[in-house]
């Protein structure tokens, strides 16, 4: 599977567990032991001209931009293979999960 260079992503996710880890907003509280709301982020990434977004525009709507197209709305241009898509989850923390609505 293709992926940019695995130093950068790998320098995101990184970034983005430090985040999640010192920020204090990312905490629940002495009621629920301090736990982090948002556990360990995933990153992914794809070739801009992977064939997963073309099925969007079938399975999401016929309006949904290709990585391309969305390059281009920004004013820039590029063909769909010199760009890459990446995505971030954060999960969260399943001990959040009984947290009661406010």
């Amino acid at each position: 599977m293709w992926t940019p260079e695995a130093e950068l992503l790998e320098a995101l996710r990184s970034e983005a567990a430090r985040f999640l880890d010192e920020d204090p907003c990312n905490r629940m509280g002495a009621a629920w032991r301090d736990e982090r709301m948002w556990v360990t982020p995933l990153f992914g990434a794809a070739r801009g001209d992977d064939p997963i977004f073309g099925t969007f525009k079938e399975t999401v709507d016929e309006r949904h931009w290709l990585p391309a197209e969305a390059f281009a709305a920004g004013g820039y241009e590029a063909a769909a293979g010199e760009l890459s898509v990446v995505s971030w989850i954060l999960p969260h923390n399943p001990c959040a999960s009984g947290i009661p609505a406010a």
